[in-house]
C-alpha cells in the first residue's frame, strides 16, 4: 500500500480524488494536512463474500507540529454495477458506522470491521 518514493503530498492528493466525501473533512483537517511531513496507510479490516467486498484502511500523517493526524477509508462495491467507491472518515466510529451501513448478507458479523 505505501510507494516509499511517493511523497506525502502526493498520497493525500490521490486519497482525496479519489473519495465520494472528500468535501466533507472539515477544512481544519484540510489545513493540518498541508503540513504532512510522512505517512503510512494499513489495512485495518477486509471483507469479501458474494455480494460485499469492504475494506477500511487507516492512513496517518507525521505532522510539522510533531502530531499524527489519521485518515480512515472505507473502501466498497455498492457502487452502480458493483463499482468500486472510497469514502473518507476523520474518526473510527464513523466509518464503522458507514461500513454497518453497507448492505450485507446475514451471515456477516455483527462488527463490520472484524
Amino acid at each position: 500500500m505505501n510507494d516509499p518514493y511517493e511523497t506525502s503530498e502526493t498520497h493525500l492528493e490521490r486519497l482525496l480524488g479519489r473519495a465520494l466525501n472528500s468535501f466533507d473533512l472539515p477544512d481544519t483537517v484540510i489545513e493540518r494536512l498541508d503540513s504532512a511531513l510522512a505517512h503510512a496507510s494499513s489495512l485495518r479490516s477486509s471483507h469479501h463474500s458474494a455480494g460485499l467486498h469492504r475494506e477500511t484502511y487507516r492512513h496517518t500523517y507525521l505532522l510539522a507540529d510533531s502530531t499524527a493526524l489519521t485518515l480512515w477509508e472505507l473502501v466498497h462495491n455498492t457502487g452502480r454495477d458493483g463499482a468500486e467507491q472510497h469514502e473518507l472518515y476523520t474518526d473510527e466510529y464513523e466509518v464503522r458506522l458507514a461500513a454497518s451501513r453497507l448492505r450485507r448478507p446475514s451471515s456477516d458479523p455483527l462488527d463490520p470491521l472484524d
